[in-house]
């Protein structure tokens, strides 16, 4: 009878880690979709200071924001969302706006893939 409290235990710890980690990735997908909403309104207002400046802030609040992601998503991509982030200063730096636009909508497509991927659909699971 024991076992079955063990394995009920496990199961519930495995559960709880589960809901957090996936309330973590939802409360930093929505910081870093509020980040790339400012993004688009500093392009559209064509203040490339400013967009500079906060694309370099941008890109390195991802840093630290990877490295508490990777303990729970998938390496690549978060790859691929961090090689993004990196290439976004120097797209501002140099005013290729439009290349610049395209990446900050990436940026968002990619995240919402990543939260798609990782809620416990039934598809996700088996």
């Amino acid at each position: 009878m024991s076992r079955v409290f063990i394995a009920l235990g496990l199961l519930a710890a495995i559960v709880a880690l589960s809901i957090c980690s996936l309330l973590t990735f939802i409360g930093i997908k929505e910081d870093v979709t509020l980040q790339m909403d400012e993004l688009d309104t500093l392009i559209e207002a064509e203040d490339y200071e400013a967009l500079t400046q906060e694309c370099f802030r941008v890109s390195e609040e991802w840093q630290e924001k990877e490295h508490t992601l990777i303990r729970f998503i998938r390496h690549q991509e978060l790859d691929e969302v961090t090689g993004t982030m990196t290439r976004l200063p120097m797209l501002a730096k140099y005013r290729d706006i439009g290349e610049l636009a395209a990446e900050v909508n990436h940026i968002r497509i990619l995240l919402h893939h990543i939260l798609d991927s990782e809620i416990p659909y039934p598809r996700n699971v088996f």
